[in-house]
C-alpha cells in the first residue's frame, strides 16, 4: 500500500497557505475561497485516511494539526475582516473631525499657499532675531520668481497682503500655488536667520491622499497639523480649534449678562442660597450695561425660594414690555432702599455668588471665546452644551 501521508500533508498545507495569502489581499473573496476549499480539504482527507500504511497510520496529533491549521485560516481572515471595519470607522470620524473647517479662515504653518484671484491672503514670516537685512520673494508652481522686495528686518512677525490679483509689491498674479522665502542674514552677515512661516486662508474642503485625509486650499492639500488657529469672520484674533465644537449648540453658561435674540427665547437662571420669600419688596430686574433699570417687577413668593429658578424672555415681552432687541443686557435681583444709587433708589443687587446662568445659541467663536449674538463668554465659563 503506497503511503502518501507526507505528500497530502504538503499539499493540504498549501492550500491554506493559499488561503491565508487570499486573505491578505481581499478577505472577503478569501473566505469565499476558503469555504469553497472546504470540499477539496475533506476529500484530501478521507483521501489520506483510506489510503494510509496500516504500519505507519496517521498519527493523532498530524490529523489534529492539520485541523488547526484550517481553523487559524479562517480565524485570521476574520480577523483581518475586523481591522477592516475598524479602520474604516476611523477614517469616517477623522473625515467628520476636519468638516468643522470647511469654510472657516485658518492660519497654517508653512511657505506654501494658494492664491485665489480676488480673495484675499496673508503671508506671514517670524525672524528670531534682528537681521542685517531681509529680502521676501515669492515663487509660483513652476518655481519662477514672481516678485521679490525688501522687507522688514526687526526681529519678530511680519505680513504682507495679496489681494486684487496683485503680490504685495503690486505685481499682477493669477490663481495658483505659490511659496514664501525669506533671505536675513545675521547682524555679522555670515549666516541666513532661520525664518518660520506660516499663511492665512480659507478652507475650501478636504480629500483623501495616500491615505490621509487633508484640507484643501484651492489646488494646495495641507495635513491638518499645520493648523496654527482658527479665525473669526473678520480675519482677527485666533481662536483654540476646540472652541468649534461649541457652532451652532445651545450653552448654559455661568453670567448674569444675556443677550435678548430678536428671533428667540432667552433664558436665564438664579440659585438663591437660602430662602428670601420673608423678605418684602425683592425685585427682579433687567439693567442695562450701565446699570440703569431697563424694566423690573416684584418677584413672586415662589421666585424668593431657595433653589434654582429660571425664566424666558421674548423680543415682545420681558417683563411689562418689549426691549430693543440684538443687544445685552444684566439680571439681576434688587431689594429696596430709600437711598439714591445707580440702580434707580434701590440697593444693588444681592450678593449671591456668581450664580447667575445664561442659555442661547452660539452664533461664532473669537479670540476671546463663544457668541451668543453680541454676548462674548470664555470657554470656562460653560456649564453644559446642548445639541439642537
Amino acid at each position: 500500500m503506497t503511503n502518501i501521508t507526507g505528500t497530502t500533508t504538503s499539499a493540504i498545507t498549501s492550500q491554506i497557505a493559499a488561503s491565508g495569502t487570499t486573505a491578505t489581499a481581499s478577505n472577503t473573496g478569501a473566505l469565499s475561497k476558503l469555504s469553497g476549499n472546504l470540499d477539496s480539504f475533506l476529500k484530501i482527507l478521507t483521501t489520506q485516511l483510506k489510503n494510509q500504511n496500516p504500519l505507519e497510520p496517521l498519527k493523532t496529533e498530524d490529523f489534529t494539526n492539520q485541523l488547526v491549521l484550517y481553523t487559524q485560516a479562517e480565524q485570521q481572515i476574520s480577523t483581518n475582516s475586523k481591522l477592516d471595519q475598524l479602520i474604516a470607522l476611523n477614517q469616517n470620524k477623522v473625515t467628520s473631525e476636519l468638516l468643522g473647517y470647511v469654510g472657516k479662515t485658518v492660519e497654517v504653518s508653512g511657505n506654501n499657499f494658494y492664491y485665489t484671484k480676488g480673495e484675499t491672503n496673508v503671508v506671514k514670516y517670524t525672524l528670531p532675531e534682528n537681521a542685517r537685512s531681509a529680502t521676501i520673494a515669492f515663487y509660483n508652481s513652476e518655481n519662477k520668481l514672481v516678485a521679490s522686495f525688501d522687507a522688514e528686518k526687526t526681529k519678530g512677525t511680519h505680513e504682507f497682503t495679496f489681494t486684487g490679483g496683485r503680490a504685495p509689491d503690486g505685481t499682477i498674479i493669477d490663481s495658483g500655488t505659490f511659496t514664501t522665502r525669506v533671505t536675513a542674514p545675521d547682524s555679522t552677515g555670515k549666516k541666513n536667520l532661520d525664518v518660520t512661516y506660516s499663511t492665512i486662508n480659507r478652507v475650501d474642503g478636504t480629500v483623501r491622499e495616500n491615505g490621509k485625509e487633508l484640507l484643501t486650499f484651492g489646488k494646495l492639500n495641507v495635513n491638518p497639523s499645520a493648523v496654527v488657529s482658527v479665525l473669526n469672520d473678520a480675519g482677527t484674533g485666533s481662536i483654540n480649534t476646540g472652541l468649534l465644537n461649541y457652532l451652532g449648540k445651545s450653552i448654559e453658561a455661568q453670567s448674569d449678562i444675556f443677550y435678548l435674540d430678536p428671533s428667540d427665547i432667552t433664558a436665564v437662571s438664579y440659585n438663591l442660597p437660602a430662602n428670601y420669600s420673608s423678605v418684602q419688596n425683592i425685585s427682579l430686574a433687567v439693567l442695562n450695561l450701565d446699570g440703569t433699570i431697563a424694566q423690573s417687577r416684584l418677584a413672586s413668593v415662589s421666585e424668593l425660594t431657595s433653589g434654582t429658578h429660571y425664566l424666558g424672555f421674548n423680543s415682545a415681552t420681558i417683563f411689562t414690555s418689549s426691549l430693543p432687541t440684538d443687544k445685552t443686557y444684566r439680571f439681576a435681583i434688587l431689594r429696596p432702599n430709600n437711598a439714591s444709587s445707580t440702580f434707580g433708589g434701590q440697593l444693588p443687587p444681592i450678593n449671591i455668588g456668581n450664580t447667575y446662568t445664561t442659555r442661547g445659541l452660539v452664533t461664532s467663536v473669537d479670540g476671546k471665546g463663544v457668541n451668543i449674538g453680541t454676548l462674548n463668554l470664555t470657554a470656562d465659563k460653560i456649564m453644559e452644551v446642548t445639541i439642537n
